[in-house]
């Protein structure tokens, strides 16, 4: 007869190489883009926390602000900074009521 500590173990391979592969599946979904280290929906084009998607595999849609994008799960909480952000400028003449 099997012993329920090797049944267990069997158990938890399953489960591991079960989630690994629903994982996997689910991330066939996206596109990642390196430059800017963010997953996109293919169909929606929309931004995911790539930490969400491969250590829990959990779909997090990124939250666009001024500089980047911040993921909304409260113990994920990353940023990822748009290398394309400039800061704004201040291009206003000097002038003695402005310096």
């Amino acid at each position: 007869m099997f012993k329920i500590k090797e049944v267990l173990q069997a158990f938890e391979v399953l489960n591991s190489s079960l989630s690994w592969m629903l994982g996997y599946l689910k991330r066939r979904q996206y596109r990642f883009d390196k430059r800017l280290g963010v997953y996109f929906h293919k169909k929606t084009n929309e931004p995911f926390c790539p930490s969400c998607l491969i250590s829990k595999n959990i779909e997090s849609p990124l939250q666009e602000t001024i500089s980047g994008w911040q993921c909304g799960i409260k113990d994920c909480d990353k940023y990822y900074i748009n290398p394309d952000y400039k800061e704004p400028t201040n291009d206003k003449p000097k002038d003695w009521l402005n310096y």
